[in-house]
């Protein structure tokens, strides 16, 4: 009679296998999810800085001041505004931001990802007609 030690090892190992792996690709991509909420947030808020804004320079320095002041720590290793557009005509601001995340676990080269995010604002700070 054989002792079932031996094969009970052996399906654990081959078990872990499997779920070592699975467990890792998961803290990534939890890093990936948690990443994207604060850029959506920090383009969301910059966007709103500039619709406050009177004029397009000003609009501009306000978005740039709120990507700026945005104080990150790892896994985010950059942010950047790359895109503004103060539109008077459709009375709406658009502000795009970047932001490089460094992977917990860098899997087959995946060391980084970039996402970019993108929000639109009504200006609000248009006077109204008299």
């Amino acid at each position: 009679m054989r002792s079932n030690r031996g094969t009970s090892l052996i399906e654990v190992l081959a078990g872990m296998m499997i779920i070592v792996p699975i467990g890792l690709c998961s803290v990534d991509f939890y890093t990936v999810v948690i990443g994207n909420q604060i850029n959506n947030r920090l383009v969301e808020d910059a966007a709103r800085a500039a619709a406050n804004q009177l004029g397009s320079n000003n609009a501009e320095s306000a978005a740039r001041q709120t990507v700026d002041g945005f104080q990150f720590q790892l896994p985010v290793t950059s942010v950047s505004m790359i895109d503004f557009n103060y539109n008077v005509n459709s009375q709406q601001v658009l502000v795009g931001t970047t932001l490089t995340l460094s992977m917990p676990v860098p899997i087959m080269n995946w060391s980084a990802v970039t996402l970019h995010a993108t929000a639109i604002e009504p200006i609000v700070a248009i006077p109204a007609p008299l």
